[in-house]
C-alpha cells in the first residue's frame, strides 16, 4: 500500500505466535538510514485514496482479464497482484517481457503450474498490460 518495495522495505504485523513462525523462515535485514527516513515519511501519509484506487483497479483488471482469450482463471485477490492461470505461462511471460511488461512467472512454483503473477499498478500501467495481453491473444489466433 505504501509503495516501499523499491526501498526494499517490508513490514509484518501479527500475532506473536505467527511472527515467531515467520521469523524462522524469513530473516530481518538491515536498512539504510535514507531508506528508513523515506519509510518513516511514507508511513505518516494518509494513503486511503491511493488504496481505494488500487482496489478499483484490481477489480477492473480482474474483470478485463477474464475476457482475454488464453486466460483460464483469475483467482480472487485482496492484494496488489492477481494470480492468473494461462494456456502457456512460459510463452506469455516471454512475450510480456518483450513488450516491456514485467510479471512473475510462477509456472514452476508448487501449486501454481501455468500461472503468472500480475501486479496491479496505476491505471495507465494496467491499460498497457491489458493491451499487451490482447495483442498476444490476436497473434496466437492468427
Amino acid at each position: 500500500a505504501f509503495g516501499m518495495a523499491g526501498l526494499r522495505i517490508g513490514l509484518a504485523f501479527g500475532n506473536p505466535q505467527v511472527m515467531d513462525l515467520f521469523a524462522k523462515v524469513k530473516y530481518p535485514y538491515n536498512i539504510s538510514s535514507a531508506a528508513m527516513m523515506a519509510a518513516s515519511s511514507l508511513l505518516n501519509r494518509d494513503i486511503r485514496s491511493e488504496i481505494d484506487v488500487l482496489k478499483r483497479e484490481r477489480e477492473r483488471v480482474s474483470a478485463e482479464l477474464c475476457c482475454v482469450r488464453g486466460i483460464e482463471k483469475v483467482w480472487p485477490s485482496d492484494a496488489n497482484f492477481l494470480l492468473v492461470k494461462v494456456e502457456d505461462a512460459d510463452r506469455l511471460y516471454e512475450f510480456l517481457i518483450g513488450e516491456g511488461i514485467i510479471v512473475r512467472n510462477r509456472n514452476r512454483v508448487r501449486s501454481c503450474a501455468g500461472c503468472l503473477r500480475m501486479t496491479v499498478g496505476r491505471p495507465e500501467e494496467n491499460d498497457a498490460l491489458i493491451a499487451a495481453l490482447e495483442k498476444y491473444s490476436k497473434q496466437r489466433k492468427g
